[in-house]
C-alpha cells in the first residue's frame, strides 16, 4: 500500500512539474528560443533595408530572406532540446540581465565609459535625423554597424511624430534601448541554460557569475608591469595587446558584444549546418568583425559535420544541409547589401598587418610581451580545459583564432577595434569550455579533478578582478560628478567636419551604395 502511495505522489509530482505547479518550474524548448533570438537579430536588418535601401531592392531581398527563415522556424533538428528552469532562476536571470545592462551605462541611467560619447551620438542622430542619415553640409553619411539601435531609434521617431518633446523622446528611447539590450542578454542566458542543460537556480547562478566575471588574468600582468600601482583600466597592461573581459565588452562596446555572443551560442547549439549562414548573416548588421573572427571556428565545425556525414555514408545529406534555403538566401539577400553599405565607411581602405608594425617593427620585447600576454589572458584557460576538450577540433580552432586575432591589426595605425571585436567569439567559446567543466556534475571527484577545480576557481577569481575594477571606476566617477547618471554624451552628433571616421562615410554621394541602392533623400 505504501509503495502505491509513493508511486501516486511521484506521478503527481511529475504532473505538477509539467504544469508548473508546486515545483515552480517552466519547460523551455530550444526551438522557441532560437526563433525569438533570430527575430531579435533579424528585425533591425529588416527595418534598415526597408528604410535605407530602394524599394525595388529591399522587397525582393526580404522576400528571399523570408523563404530562408520560414524553414528555420519550423526546424525539427533542434526542437527536442529542452530545459526545465526553476521560476526562481528565471526571475534571477532577468534581474541580473537588466542590472548588468543598466550598470554598463546602456540608456544613460548609470556611469558610461568614454566610448559612449560616440555611441550616444549615433543613437541620437538615428532618432532625430532623416533615414538614411546623410550630412549634406559635409558630404558625409552615417556608415556603421547600427543593429542594436535601429529598433529603439525607430520607436523614438514614432514618438517624435506623435509630438512628444525632444528631451522626453530621448529619455524614453534610452529606456527602450536598455530594455532591448536586456532582452538580448536574457535570451543569451537562456540559450546558455539550454546548451548546458542548467535548469536549477543554483546552476543558473553559477552560469551567470561566470558570464559576468570571466576574464583573463589582467591583474597579474598589471602588477608584473607596474607593481602595486594598479590603473583603472588594466586590460592594456601589455601595451600592445588586449583581450576584453565580458563585462568590459558590455561597458565599452555593448552594440557588438551582445549580438556577437548570441551569434556564437546559436552556432554552438545547432546540431547541423542548415542555419549557419543565416545566423552569421543576422550578426553582420551588428558585429561584422565578430563574424570574421569566428570564421575559423565555423570552418572547423563545417568540416567536422561533413566528416561525420561522410563516415555515415550520408554525404548528400551534408551537402543538402550546407546548401539549405537558409544558408543560400542569407548569402544572396544580406551579404551584398551589407558589403555595399560597409564599403562606404571612411576607414574601409585598409590593409591587414601585424600589430608590431604600429610599434616600430618586430622585437624581442614584443615577442616576450605577447607570450606573457597570451599565457595570462587565454593560455592558462586553454591548458585547464585541455583534458576535456583536446579531442575536439573546435578546441584547436579556438586557440588558433585567439592567437591570430591578438596579433592582427586592421584599419588606421593604432586601430584596435578589429582585434578586440574579432576575438570576442573565440573568448566566448573558451568561456563555454570553462562553464562545461564547472557545471558538469558527472565528473569523478578524484584528487586530480579537485586540483583542476581549485586551479580553475583561482584563475577565474583573479580574472574577476578586471570587471570589479570596471565597477570601481564607475563608482569613483559617480562620486566625483555627484550623480548616478554620469553619462558620456559630449559629442551629440556626427554632423560635423571632424566626425570620427569609424562612424561615417566620406564623399557619400560618390559611393556605389548611394548611387545605386540608397533611396533619394528628401
Amino acid at each position: 500500500m505504501e509503495k502505491e502511495q509513493i508511486r501516486t505522489l511521484e506521478e503527481r509530482d511529475v504532473t505538477e512539474k509539467i504544469l508548473g505547479g508546486r515545483r515552480k518550474t517552466v519547460i523551455i524548448a530550444y526551438q522557441k528560443v532560437f526563433n525569438m533570438t533570430l527575430m531579435y537579430l533579424m528585425v533591425p536588418f529588416s527595418i534598415f533595408i526597408l528604410t535605407w535601401v530602394k524599394t525595388k531592392i529591399a522587397v525582393p531581398c526580404l522576400l528571399l530572406l523570408g523563404i530562408g527563415i520560414l524553414p528555420c522556424f519550423r526546424g525539427k533538428s533542434n526542437s527536442q532540446s529542452k530545459v526545465e528552469l526553476q521560476k526562481a532562476g528565471m526571475v534571477y536571470l532577468v534581474l541580473v540581465a537588466v542590472f548588468w545592462c543598466w550598470s554598463a551605462g546602456i540608456g544613460g541611467f548609470f556611469y558610461q565609459s568614454p566610448d559612449h560619447h560616440f555611441r550616444n551620438a549615433v543613437f541620437r542622430d538615428l532618432i532625430y535625423e532623416k533615414w538614411p542619415v546623410i550630412y549634406e553640409e559635409y558630404g558625409t553619411g552615417m556608415v556603421y554597424y547600427l543593429g542594436i539601435w535601429i529598433v529603439p531609434a525607430f520607436l523614438g521617431k514614432m514618438l517624435l511624430r506623435m509630438g512628444l518633446a525632444d528631451e522626453s523622446v530621448w529619455t524614453v528611447s534610452n529606456a527602450f534601448l536598455l530594455l532591448w539590450c536586456s532582452l538580448g542578454v536574457v535570451l543569451l542566458i537562456i540559450l546558455l541554460c539550454l546548451y548546458f542543460q542548467a535548469g536549477r537556480a543554483s546552476d543558473i547562478a553559477v552560469l551567470v557569475m561566470i558570464l559576468i566575471g570571466f576574464s583573463g588574468l589582467d591583474i597579474v600582468g598589471e602588477i608584473w608591469n607596474n607593481g602595486l600601482n594598479v590603473h583603472n583600466h588594466i586590460e592594456w597592461w601589455s601595451e600592445y595587446f588586449q583581450f576584453r573581459s565580458n563585462t568590459t565588452s558590455i561597458f565599452w562596446a555593448y552594440n557588438q558584444a551582445i549580438p556577437g555572443w548570441l551569434m556564437t551560442i546559436l552556432l554552438l547549439s545547432e546540431r547541423d549546418m542548415r542555419n549557419y549562414g543565416l545566423i552569421l548573416g543576422s550578426a553582420l548588421f551588428y558585429a561584422p568583425f565578430a563574424v570574421v573572427g569566428i570564421s575559423l571556428c565555423i570552418t572547423v565545425m563545417i568540416f567536422k559535420a561533413f566528416r561525420e556525414k561522410y563516415r555515415e555514408g550520408k554525404i548528400r545529406e551534408a551537402l543538402r544541409d550546407f546548401c539549405s534555403y537558409s544558408n543560400v538566401t542569407a548569402v544572396f539577400a544580406m551579404l551584398p547589401v551589407m558589403l555595399a553599405y560597409y564599403s562606404c565607411n571612411a576607414g574601409c581602405d585598409f590593409k591587414v598587418r601585424l600589430v608590431w608594425e604600429d610599434y616600430g617593427g618586430f622585437s624581442v620585447k614584443i615577442l616576450t610581451t605577447w607570450i606573457c600576454f597570451f599565457l595570462l589572458e587565454a593560455g592558462i584557460y586553454i591548458c585547464l580545459v585541455a583534458k576535456s576538450e583536446y579531442r575536439k577540433p573546435l578546441y584547436y580552432a579556438t586557440a588558433v583564432s585567439l592567437m591570430a586575432g591578438s596579433i592582427l591589426a586592421v584599419g588606421e595605425m593604432g586601430e584596435v577595434v578589429f582585434r578586440i571585436s574579432a576575438t570576442m567569439p573565440a573568448l566566448f567559446v573558451l568561456m563555454c569550455f570553462v562553464m562545461k567543466i564547472v557545471l558538469d556534475r558527472k565528473k569523478k571527484q578524484g584528487v586530480k579533478n579537485r586540483v583542476c577545480a581549485v586551479m580553475i576557481f583561482v584563475t577565474m577569481a583573479l580574472g574577476a578582478v578586471t570587471p570589479v575594477i570596471e565597477y570601481i571606476r564607475a563608482i569613483e566617477a559617480i562620486q566625483e560628478r555627484g550623480t548616478v547618471c554620469a553619462v558620456a554624451d559630449d559629442l551629440k552628433t556626427l554632423n560635423s567636419e571632424d566626425a570620427p571616421e569609424n562612424f561615417i562615410g566620406k564623399n557619400i554621394q560618390e559611393s556605389f551604395f548611394y548611387r545605386y541602392m540608397m533611396p533619394p533623400t528628401r
